[in-house]
């Protein structure tokens, strides 16, 4: 069994976008790990949760929680159903080990290569159903507004969307806030049919 999660594991830890086959002996679990830094081709999500999200944050995060329920704010003002947010601890993610149901947010060198990049977001999916992501964030990346609130719309299945002043824009002095295409509440939404 040890020898099972060893390999689960290395696969998981893959940095490309790959399709893992974590097959047990009497069952068929398979999942996409998505690393997000592409553009969204029809503004459509990538995938979805089939619940709401609970949201960790590890110890050695540069972010509080107060600075991630303020994220977590304006995707729910936007319709969008995330779960409770806690902070400390080992579990849930902060130890190396995946978080199904998770966000996790720490702090980048825990194997995702940055780039130049304030922060990285992967999410995992079984299908077209997220089932957990995980999102490193440097230094610098707590002290600049949005960040947070970009790269929780990449745990939430979001690609980048190339459109000046949006919030899911991949350039950062470009981004702003607006919510076009990803407000759940707007009808003429490609989301609003999740």
């Amino acid at each position: 069994m040890l020898f099972l999660f060893s390999l689960f594991l290395f696969f998981v830890c893959s940095s490309n976008p790959v399709e893992i086959d974590t097959t047990p002996i009497d069952t068929e679990i398979k999942y996409e790990i998505t690393n997000v830094g592409f553009f969204s081709p029809h503004m459509e999500r990538q995938a979805t949760w089939s619940f709401p999200p609970d949201i960790r944050i590890c110890p050695f995060s540069p972010v509080t929680k107060e600075q991630v329920i303020k994220a977590v704010s304006w995707w729910t003002e936007r319709g969008y159903n995330i779960g409770i947010v806690t902070q400390g601890g080992v579990w849930g993610g902060c130890d190396g080990q995946r978080a199904f149901g998770f966000i996790t947010i720490s702090l980048n060198g825990q194997g995702f290569t940055m780039d130049g990049h304030l922060g990285e977001t992967r999410f995992y999916r079984r299908d077209e159903i997220i089932i957990f992501s995980e999102i490193q964030l440097t230094e610098e990346a707590a002290q600049k507004e949005r960040v947070l609130e970009h790269e929780i719309g990449h745990a939430l299945g979001w690609l980048h969307i190339n459109k000046r002043d949006h919030m899911m824009h991949p350039v950062w002095a470009q981004g702003g806030y607006l919510d076009d295409f990803i407000d759940l509440r707007d009808e003429s939404s490609p989301a609003a049919t999740d």
